[in-house]
């Protein structure tokens, strides 16, 4: 069978897996790897990692063995995600770190997850940094996906005045 058949299998499988156990995650990474595709294609990475992030620590465990020139924001963004789902959504601002230092720069969905995080926590002054370093670096080249995210962050904060 060649890759590109593989590969398409396995897409086709990680995309009808809504609601699936890790045992069965698990079992699809193993195949990934000894058939060589897992870091073969960033997609089938990437829809891997997006279903492995309903267990946090083996989504962390992946990120972990990623190679570099195969990291991007994306997966950063999924941990982001996933944590400000959790009752530690102070996590994100970790991982949020983490993408920082390896190199990668936030996208338009990194700040609102982000926002969304730092609204869940109280007393958290990241939201605030957050909102402020975007600001000067995109001069609000996202629009309104920021601005709706900004609103709910401090709204959570009683921090909105009219």
């Amino acid at each position: 069978m060649t890759t590109a058949i593989l590969t398409a299998r396995f897409h086709e499988l990680l995309r009808k897996c809504t609601h699936i156990n890790m045992s069965q995650v698990k079992q699809i990474q193993a195949h990934l790897t000894t058939s060589g595709l897992l870091f073969f294609d960033v997609r089938l990475l990437g829809r891997l990692f997006s279903v492995a992030a309903g267990d946090l620590s083996h989504a962390h465990l992946l990120l972990s063995q990623i190679p570099l020139h195969h990291k991007n924001i994306f997966f950063y963004n999924i941990l982001i995600r996933s944590h400000s789902q959790t009752p530690t959504p102070h996590c994100a601002i970790s991982i949020y770190v983490l993408s920082l230092r390896a190199g990668l720069l936030p996208d338009s969905y990194t700040f609102p997850l982000l926002l969304k995080a730092c609204s869940l926590i109280p007393a958290c002054p990241q939201g605030q940094s957050a909102h402020d370093t975007e600001n000067r670096r995109v001069k609000f080249l996202f629009g309104m996906v920021l601005f709706t995210s900004c609103i709910c962050y401090y709204d959570h904060r009683d921090s909105v005045e009219f």
